[in-house]
């Protein structure tokens, strides 16, 4: 068993979605600057207008998306558009769920500063569910699609920059050796570690599954969960359990049996 040091310098999460959030927190401004200004003209001759109600009504709206960035940008990584079909039908739904809490809380503090006389259901039913929805749904969208490709980019251009791992370089106890693809059956992520399976027992490398995600070459690691990879020179055989715990699983060599990822299954069957 042993512990290396890392392969490469994984890539700056955070500060890709600070990035990100400062950039959609100025759009968003920009927005609801740009719709506050059309609807002061539209109600220019509108002695009932409130100017400064107005402003801040734009800036909670379109300006809160930004405090819900981060969790969407997570979002976009785990489930990107780019994905499987499921990946599609679980940010309809999230955006839905999203939209309906963020249009609840918005107008909730809205109409508790806004005293308007007309009774609040009519107005949250008139106007802001058949004026807000869509851009709700739309800033959703265009959040989550931008940061899907935004990743897609930089991690196409790390694979591109990225020099592909021929064998594995394992420190243990003051010495150093290497492990052959051959010898590696499938690789565990295990904490800040990668716990690389082979034949006969197993080591630690420093990394990540993103980082070794960019490195190993496709052809013999296959990425089968978001958890493990798993050789394909070793895999015995591939089969369905309809009983006890449902799914597809990857028969090894060795007589280890792993479950196939939903989200993983097409890409793995294909690479």
């Amino acid at each position: 068993m042993s512990k290396s040091t890392s392969l490469s310098p994984s890539v700056n999460r955070n500060t890709k979605e600070i990035e990100l959030t400062g950039l959609v927190l100025l759009a968003l401004t920009a927005v609801s600057l740009i719709v506050w200004g059309q609807n002061y003209i539209k109600n220019i001759t509108n002695e009932e207008f409130s100017l400064k109600l107005s402003l801040v009504y734009n800036l909670i709206v379109y300006g809160s998306f930004a405090f819900t960035t981060p969790l969407l940008l997570r979002l976009a990584r785990r489930f990107p558009l780019s994905g499987t079909y499921q990946h599609y039908l679980f940010h309809i739904g999230f955006s839905l769920l999203l939209m309906g809490v963020h249009m609840l809380c918005c107008n909730l503090l809205l109409f508790s500063i806004d005293l308007s006389s007309v009774p609040i259901l009519k107005r949250f039913l008139t106007k802001y569910l058949t004026n807000v929805v869509h851009i709700h749904l739309l800033t959703y969208w265009a959040i989550v699609l931008i940061a899907t490709y935004y990743f897609k980019g930089r991690t196409s251009s790390a694979k591109r920059d990225e020099k592909p791992m021929k064998r594995f370089e394992i420190r243990e106890n003051g010495r150093q050796f290497n492990v052959e693809f051959d010898n590696v059956l499938w690789i565990e992520a295990l904490d800040h570690y990668q716990k690389v399976h082979t034949q006969t027992g197993y080591y630690l490398i420093s990394d990540t599954m993103r980082g070794l995600e960019t490195k190993l070459p496709q052809e013999v690691f296959g990425r089968a969960h978001r958890s493990y990879f798993i050789n394909k020179r070793h895999v015995k055989s591939i089969y369905k359990k309809s009983d006890g715990p449902k799914g597809t699983f990857v028969v090894l060599a060795d007589g280890n049996e792993l479950k196939l990822g939903q989200s993983y299954k097409s890409r793995f069957m294909l690479d």
